[in-house]
C-alpha cells in the first residue's frame, strides 16, 4: 500500500515453520519507512500480543515512553 492508500502489488513470504502444527504470526508495516516485521508465536492471545507489542516498542528505543 502507498501513502494514498493505493495497494503497490508487493509481497512478502514468510516460512511456514510446522505445517502440522497451527500458527500465529503477529507483525505490522511502518508506511514510512516501508518496514515490515514478522514474528511467530504459539497462540494467538493477550499474553503474546503484549510480547510483541514489546517487541515492536524494542525496535524504535526513542520512539516511545515503555517502562516495566
Amino acid at each position: 500500500m502507498d501513502m494514498s492508500g493505493r495497494s503497490t502489488a508487493e509481497h512478502i513470504e514468510v516460512p511456514i515453520l510446522n505445517e502440522r502444527q497451527k500458527q500465529t504470526y503477529y507483525g505490522e508495516v511502518n508506511l514510512l519507512t516501508q518496514k515490515c516485521l514478522i514474528q511467530p508465536y504459539t497462540a494467538g492471545n493477550s499474553e503474546n500480543m503484549i510480547a510483541f507489542l514489546k517487541y515492536l516498542l524494542g525496535q524504535q528505543p526513542d520512539s516511545g515512553t515503555y517502562t516495566t
